[in-house]
């Protein structure tokens, strides 16, 4: 799939999007939290990149079931010489038993429902945009997905 890159505020896009989903899930007793830095706007996908937000913030609504909390932090980063926006999702819900890797494979699922398919488009789309994704979890305790997208100031880039 090709990325329809065009410079945007992420900072607004991640706010925009929790927004959405707090009025829809507002059934339930999840609190979803945001600390967003300001960050300049730069080229990514949009659409893209809100699809991995809301696929990771869905993910975490579903392990809390209807009670907990997720935190959304993004700030900037420099890693390996590079400038990254480092987007971190993180709930307080029951965690991940097994081998994290797996969560990333197509077609893995620990629900009844879903296509298994949201871990590994995110982690596409994420590579796409030169970052990559990482997941850490302790049973009974929870779960972070952090992910980077790197910061590109020009199309040529």
């Amino acid at each position: 799939t090709k990325l329809n890159v065009e410079k945007h505020n992420i900072s607004a896009l991640i706010e925009e999007t929790i927004g959405k989903m707090r009025t829809d899930e507002n059934r339930d007793q999840v609190q979803i939290q945001t600390q967003v830095d300001s960050i300049p706007p730069f080229y990514f996908d949009a659409d893209a990149i809100q699809q991995v937000i809301m696929n990771l913030v869905r993910n975490s609504q579903q392990a809390l079931e209807s009670h907990g909390s997720i935190s959304i932090k993004a700030r900037m980063a420099e890693k390996r010489r590079k400038k990254f926006v480092q987007i971190s999702v993180t709930d307080n819900g029951a965690g991940i038993e097994g081998n994290l890797q797996t969560v990333f494979e197509p077609f893995y699922t620990t629900k009844s429902s879903g296509s298994g398919l949201g871990m590994a488009v995110a982690k596409k789309i994420v590579e796409s945009h030169g970052g990559w994704i990482e997941i850490s979890s302790r049973w009974g305790k929870g779960t972070t997905v952090t992910f980077y997208i790197q910061i590109v100031h020009s199309i040529e880039e």
